[in-house]
């Protein structure tokens, strides 16, 4: 028999969109609740916050499994910013989103390309492995439009460190360092920056040190290449505003309906 549903409309969504992706991934189930766990309790602190009031159109991460599960609607919550502008920019294709992002990386190489999703999805995302000469490490990284806002308003786990920065124009970053998990490999850390802009959108940039998916693996390096800094420093990187602006509106005629699955991946 399987567990009851939370009693809220919006986490009865959440932990459906949760199973489906993980499905897609099969990824280590333990790992996973405890993440799905983590994720939920912060929502419902947030709600009890009024922070989640109205529809909103949020992206909800997996930090340790490197899964997307995308949620889209529409409005704004009360927490949130508004709505962005329709897409006025040329379309951005997955290679040139995946070579703008590798620009901004250590010197190294692209060891392997798992996923370059550009703007023809509602959501574009990568996900590639990079070595930097110091061991191979895993990065994600996603742009959509939002409602919701990332902050450190929570305490982080125990072992983890949360940051959080607001820049000139109003961009919230905020940077999370999170250690090794139950399930997870002695060592692993996940580290990942968040920045969520005026305008309406959120930029996700996870990095790990190891391959997140390979069940059992070891660390392939002691730390994931970028400092919170630089984390901080790429995903508030101007050079976005293109593929911010080239990402289609949901909520017009001849927009994507679907922002993909996470298994559509561009070898």
């Amino acid at each position: 028999m399987s567990a009851p549903l939370p009693e809220t409309d919006h986490e009865q969504t959440f932990v459906r969109a949760l199973e489906a992706a993980a499905e897609e991934y099969r990824t280590d189930s333990g790992a996973l609740a405890e993440r799905g766990r983590h994720h939920g309790r912060r929502l419902r602190l947030r709600r009890r916050g009024a922070l989640l009031g109205g529809a909103t159109a949020a992206v909800a991460l997996v930090a340790g499994a490197g899964l997307l599960v995308p949620q889209l609607g529409s409005g704004s919550g009360s927490g949130g910013v508004g709505p962005a502008a329709a897409a006025s920019a040329p379309p951005v294709d997955g290679p040139a989103f995946r070579d703008l992002l590798t620009a901004l990386l250590p010197a190294g190489q692209l060891v392997e390309t798992g996923e370059a999703r550009g703007t023809e999805k509602e959501i574009p995302q990568l996900r590639l492995i990079w070595d930097d000469g110091g061991g191979q490490a895993q990065y994600l990284f996603w742009i959509s439009r939002t409602g919701t806002t990332n902050d450190c308003s929570l305490p982080p786990i125990p072992g983890d460190t949360c940051e959080q920065r607001t820049l000139a124009d109003g961009t919230k970053v905020t940077v999370y360092q999170a250690g090794t998990r139950d399930g997870e490999p002695a060592g692993a850390k996940t580290w990942s920056a968040t920045a969520t802009t005026p305008d309406g959108y959120q930029l996700m940039l996870q990095e790990w040190n190891r391959r997140p998916l390979d069940q059992g693996a070891p660390v392939t390096r002691v730390d994931p290449p970028l400092t919170t800094d630089q984390l901080a420093a790429v995903v508030a990187d101007p050079r976005w505003k293109q593929v911010e602006q080239a990402i289609p509106d949901p909520g017009l005629p001849g927009s994507h309906s679907s922002a993909g699955s996470p298994a559509d991946a561009v070898k």
